[in-house]
């Protein structure tokens, strides 16, 4: 599969692979909308990578495989609570 011409050189590792099937991702608004899937780096073209992440993470998207993964992301992570996950 051919990844995105803005991932930078290495990026996805090679040991990456594509996710398909159903999958689930916290969102801002009650309906989803397409700025809820693009990657931080899509959002944010000429910022710096945030403090603590690489230049491939902020092309990444994090999404869960599970409705359980959803669950446990929620008691783990409070700042999720305010998203809706879709």
């Amino acid at each position: 599969m051919p990844w995105p011409e803005h991932f930078p050189d290495g990026c996805p590792p090679e040991n990456a692979h594509p996710v398909s099937g159903k999958v689930y991702r916290f969102v801002d608004n009650d309906i989803p909308e397409a700025d809820d899937f693009h990657s931080w780096r899509e959002q944010n073209p000429s910022q710096p990578c945030p403090p603590g992440l690489t230049e491939c993470q902020t092309c990444g998207l994090s999404v869960f495989t599970t409705e359980e993964g959803v669950c446990t992301a929620l008691r783990r992570k409070p700042f999720l609570r305010k998203k809706k996950p879709a």
